[in-house]
């Protein structure tokens, strides 16, 4: 379930997958095929305020401060972006109504295109 209580399926790759089956092997073998995967200690579903506090943790380990689940979905978005995939697809998958938010990542993901293309076009480097 997404923000404002939308329910959404995102694709997933077959590397993915291969990792929550490890997990799920390793940490859920009671679990109940309708129960959520990702669980608290009183196997209630993980909520945003428990993962928050997760990952502020591990990133106070790692010694990065101001560490969000929205900034994973954030660097989700540009790099899908990045690698070429279309803008459409990451609305659908984010769950935008509109595409004014993708539209600041597509900003994003040009202006890294832009200093590429100024780093390493073969005409600037042509020194005619």
């Amino acid at each position: 379930m997404g923000k404002g209580a939308k329910e959404r399926s995102v694709p997933f790759s077959p590397r993915t997958g291969q990792a929550i089956l490890k997990y799920i092997t390793a940490n859920n073998s009671d679990r109940l095929p309708d129960e959520a995967i990702f669980q608290n200690q009183q196997n209630r579903p993980l909520n945003r305020d428990r993962l928050l506090k997760i990952l502020r943790v591990i990133g106070d380990r790692a010694g990065i401060s101001n560490v969000y689940p929205h900034h994973f979905r954030h660097t989700f978005a540009v790099n899908y972006l990045r690698n070429g995939d279309d803008p459409w697809s990451l609305q659908r998958m984010l769950g935008h109504e509109t595409m004014e938010m993708v539209s600041n990542y597509l900003r994003i993901a040009q202006a890294d295109l832009d200093a590429s293309h100024r780093r390493a076009s073969p005409v600037d480097h042509w020194r005619l």
